[in-house]
């Protein structure tokens, strides 16, 4: 298939952020599997729609990822023509003033147009360069682990009420919407909680006797929970999004 859209772009992005990308239809997985310059596009997307959303949370804002890609590119090539002008014209600093300066070059200097592509070209290949590892990163942080994605499926519609333990955190969640795992312990039995990576590794065990914990901080990327009982059955398997 061809190249993504924006939108496509923008989509994926948002189904990593969210832990859904196994949802997306399998053409587009394989084509981003096999394509770098589209999997840098959609990196680049998350990783600035990671960014702003850190500026946000004080707002309780939600961030989707309808960005233009070939926008971003643009206003970055024009920052670093800007800031080329600002150096080599420090008595000059004012922004209007560069903007004026650009303005007129572009009017005037018929080479400026010529310069443009080759700006925007070198722009290009150094931010796809630099993206290329935070692309397979952030796909690597964010593909659903299959065994455990069934195990969370198992206990959507039931889950073990031994000792009278009833969970009331949904199976999928994300963070920062929610920041805590929540379940009813009358008889305050020991528990353990653990969170696994994507890969299904622990990376953190907390022992309860309480009704709940606290979300750990953790970087971006996709977990699943697990809760157990002393006798090691386990209670309850869940997914968390961390964006």
């Amino acid at each position: 298939m061809e190249h993504l859209t924006e939108q496509e772009i923008a989509q994926c992005a948002d189904a990593i952020r969210e832990g859904s990308y196994a949802s997306l239809p399998l053409a587009v997985r394989e084509h981003v599997a096999n394509c770098d310059e589209c999997a840098n596009e959609i990196a680049m997307v998350v990783e600035t729609a990671n960014e702003i959303d850190t500026t946000q949370k004080k707002n309780g804002k939600v961030v989707k990822l309808w960005i233009s890609v070939s926008g971003a590119i643009a206003a970055t090539v024009a920052l670093l023509i800007i800031g080329n002008n600002f150096i080599n014209n420090p008595k000059d600093s004012s922004l209007s003033n560069q903007l004026a300066t650009i303005d007129s070059i572009s009017q005037k200097d018929s080479s400026f147009t010529a310069i443009q592509p080759k700006v925007q070209a070198e722009s290009k290949e150094k931010t796809a360069k630099k993206t290329v590892v935070v692309r397979k990163e952030i796909l690597a942080e964010y593909k659903p682990n299959k065994d455990l994605d069934k195990l969370t499926e198992n206990f959507k519609q039931a889950y073990r009420d031994d000792d009278n333990i009833v969970v009331q955190t949904l199976s999928e969640i994300n963070t920062p919407t929610v920041d805590s795992l929540k379940w009813i312990n009358n008889n305050s039995v020991k528990l353990t909680v653990m969170i696994l990576n994507n890969e299904g590794k622990n990376v953190q065990s907390i022992e309860t006797q309480g009704n709940g914990i606290k979300i750990p901080t953790l970087k971006p990327g996709l977990y699943y929970w697990k809760l157990i009982n002393e006798d090691f059955d386990l209670l309850f398997c869940g997914k968390i999004t961390i964006k």
